[in-house]
């Protein structure tokens, strides 16, 4: 597999919630799975969709 870079938004994005999961002894799966809730609900109150 890839490494992922922090070269790209969602690399970026992946890998701060990878590291955030890691400090709250979390699954990473579980802060992914918020984070995409998150920004399907951004959108629809933006009207984005």
């Amino acid at each position: 597999m890839t490494p992922v870079s922090r070269a790209t938004p969602a690399g970026r994005a992946y890998l701060d919630l990878q590291n955030r999961a890691r400090r709250e002894r979390r699954g990473t799966q579980e802060y992914l799975t918020a984070y995409v809730v998150e920004r399907r609900l951004a959108a629809v109150g933006l009207g984005d969709l």
